[in-house]
Parts: structure tokens; C-alpha cells; sequence
């Protein structure tokens, strides 16, 4: 890519930018470009550093930039805002949190990675990495499989069990074979067991079901962002069983019986939900 930059460092303000960003001397305020100069412009100047990250004012702009900048870096990466109605509607279609997860795995795996975020995105609470991290599944040649032990890890990982695999965040099991579709890549696995050891682990293609390429390990981010374990499940089911004690025992003294029930139902259900299908439920809404 030495290409896209040579022509930058024939031009002196281009320099003196550099200068004062390796000298640490910033803000530095640049004006008169184009758009498509900017994504230039930018690559050039960060092609040196690890992790980028470009700040637009909306969603259309950053698909924009997007599009720019992959001509320059293939490793670019759009981090897309909770925006609380489609997101709470995207939850089945994980497209969000797919796109989401990819830049958290990026960054922690420590490879390079351009970002480009609204200020919407950076002003979205998260989770620690660290978190994230430890409730990654590594799964290789070496690897011993409890079919029952991997299914339940899964689902606890916000993954859903199907009869076949079609969509990032599916898993499936039949016999000794197991599918998975890890929401951070772009194709699903298959690992054919002979007992409890792995005798294979490939990609696959999902319409014709045919392998494509034969690997030694799968990694399996979680497809939802908040996992929390069971100890913080149990704390947080106490809190909300107390709260539900004293708001019931209000809305009675009210006279609002219908509205109690509703609570109730309410809470009954989310609990049912939480305890049996762990990850694959939003948890969003219930964070704070």
C-alpha cells in the first residue's frame, strides 16, 4: 500500500501533520479536503498505528467512509450504535452484535484494526474485555467433547440450537457431529467426533452443506454481549424477586390488582426465560 502513500509524502503539509502527530503535538485540525481525500488522507497518516478510530456524526456517513477506506485497508471495521428499537428487534438477527463482536475481537486478539463508529457508539456502555475474553471457547484436535457439557456452554453463550445450521449464532447436533456458526466468522463449522475425541474440524458451505476448508481449531466468541455467570444471575434474580415484592405489595394497597398481575407475569416469564435459555435472551434492557 506504499502506492496510496507515496504520493502524500511529496506534499509538505502531509509532513508536517506527521511531525506533529509523532511529536504528540494534537490536536491536529486539517481542512479543504474532499471525502474521498479524507479516507486517504487518514489511512496515511495511521497506516503506523495498530488501532485507528474514525468519529462520524450518523450511520449513513460511516457506511460511506467504509466504503472509502477499504480500498486502502481491507482490516476496517464498522461498530454500529445500540439504537434501542432496532436493536431490541435485531436481537434473533444478531446483525448488530455480529458486526459489534467482530471489532471487540479484534482488539482482543491484538490485531490491527480500523474503527469507524458514530458518537452514538462510543457513548454505549460495555462490558470489560476481560469478560468477554474468559467466556471464549477454543475448541482443537486436543480438544475432549461432552456433547451435553458443549451444547449447554453454547447456549450459555447466547448460541440457539437448530435442527440445521443456516445463520451465524446456530448451533446444531446430530449423532457424532456438531455445527456451529460462530457469530464472528464468515462460515460455519462442522466437528465430527470418533467417541469423545475431534477427527475432523472444517468449514462448510451452508446451502450445499459441502466442506470447504479443513482447520485445527475453531474459536467461538459468545453471540451476545452481556453473558453473565451464575452467580451473577442468582444475585441479580434476588434483587429483582425484592423488587417485585415491594412494587406488588404497592400496587395492592392501590387497588391496582390488574397491574400486579401483569408484574408478576412479567417477571415470571423473564425468570423462566433466564434460567432456561440462558445468553440466547436480551439482557440489555435489564442492565444499568
Amino acid at each position: 500500500m506504499n502506492t496510496f502513500v507515496a504520493p502524500l509524502r511529496e506534499l509538505k503539509e502531509f509532513n508536517d501533520i506527521e511531525d506533529n502527530i509523532i511529536r504528540k503535538s494534537l490536536p491536529v485540525q486539517v481542512t479543504g479536503c474532499i471525502d474521498s481525500q479524507k479516507s486517504h488522507l487518514a489511512y496515511g497518516l495511521g497506516k503506523d498505528f495498530r488501532y485507528k478510530v474514525i468519529i462520524t456524526y450518523s450511520d449513513i456517513k460511516a457506511k460511506e467512509i467504509y466504503e472509502d477506506y477499504r480500498l486502502y485497508d481491507r482490516e476496517v471495521y464498522i461498530y454500529p450504535a445500540k439504537d434501542i428499537i432496532f436493536y431490541s428487534a435485531d436481537i434473533r438477527g444478531n446483525a448488530i452484535v455480529r458486526e459489534r463482536l467482530k471489532v471487540l475481537r479484534r482488539i482482543i486478539e491484538n490485531k490491527r484494526a480500523t474503527i469507524i463508529l458514530t458518537l452514538d457508539s462510543g457513548m454505549d456502555r460495555l462490558i470489560p474485555l476481560e469478560m468477554v475474553k474468559d467466556r471464549v471457547i477454543i475448541i482443537n484436535m486436543e480438544t475432549t467433547i461432552d456433547l451435553q457439557g458443549i451444547s449447554k456452554a453454547l447456549s450459555h453463550l447466547g448460541y440457539e440450537r437448530q435442527g440445521q445450521v443456516e445463520n451465524p449464532g446456530d448451533f446444531a447436533i446430530r449423532g457424532g457431529i456438531i455445527d456451529i456458526f460462530p457469530l464472528t466468522e464468515e462460515a460455519p463449522y462442522r466437528i465430527e467426533l470418533w467417541g469423545d475425541e475431534i477427527d475432523s474440524i472444517r468449514t462448510f458451505d451452508v446451502s450445499s452443506q459441502r466442506s470447504i476448508e479443513q482447520v485445527s481449531e475453531l474459536i467461538v466468541y459468545p453471540a451476545s454481549e452481556i453473558i453473565p455467570d451464575e452467580k451473577r444471575i442468582q444475585k441479580g434474580l434476588g434483587k429483582i424477586e425484592e423488587e417485585e415484592k415491594e412494587y406488588v405489595k404497592k400496587l395492592r394497597g392501590e387497588f391496582k390488582t390488574e397491574e400486579s398481575a401483569r408484574i408478576q407475569k412479567i417477571i415470571a416469564e423473564f425468570k423462566e426465560n433466564l434460567l432456561e435459555l440462558g445468553g440466547s435472551i436480551p439482557m440489555e434492557s435489564y442492565i444499568n
